[in-house]
């Protein structure tokens, strides 16, 4: 597994290395992930984006204070991510977690949009947090993408390729 980080995050990691550079031929779904760093009021989140899908996890960054933390806390939402959108267990492989520089400008656009709509979210909520998972319900207009079910697709295009 890939992940992506930002300056952002790898601040919040308390990390200033990066791992080296997987091999890039890796074609297993859901293997790269882009994450950034952003703050909402006065907490912390982590936007975890799948490359491909652009499907998109919205988790609070309290407590992550080191790599280790932060790559177990990652596995975690990775098996929450499998239960909840029916894939088998362990069909994302999280045996070897790299996290590596960003290299993909357009994922990162996304993630900017999500972003703001995650803040118009918290703002129009009064500060509340409860509903940030609806950004997945927002169509990706320059992809003509809706990622909460364009995943589950994905999945399956890779695997029966």
């Amino acid at each position: 597994m890939i992940l992506r980080l930002t300056i952002n995050a790898m601040n919040k990691i308390n990390s200033k290395v990066f791992d080296i550079e997987p091999n890039s031929d890796n074609q297993i779904p859901l293997s790269e992930w882009y994450i950034n760093h952003f703050k909402l009021g006065h907490k912390g989140y982590f936007i975890i984006t799948e490359s491909k899908s652009l499907y998109s996890i919205i988790e609070p960054s309290v407590g992550i204070s080191s790599k280790k933390i932060f790559k177990d806390r990652i596995i975690s939402l990775v098996r929450k991510l499998e239960l909840e959108s029916n894939l088998a267990i362990n069909s994302i492989d999280t045996t070897e977690v790299y996290i590596c520089k960003t290299n993909n400008r357009s994922v990162l656009g996304s993630q900017n949009d999500l972003i703001r709509m995650a803040e118009a979210i918290f703002y129009y909520d009064g500060g509340s947090n409860k509903d940030l998972s609806k950004i997945n319900e927002t169509p990706m207009s320059y992809t003509k993408s809706f990622p909460d079910i364009d995943i589950e697709v994905e999945i399956k295009r890779r695997r029966d390729f």
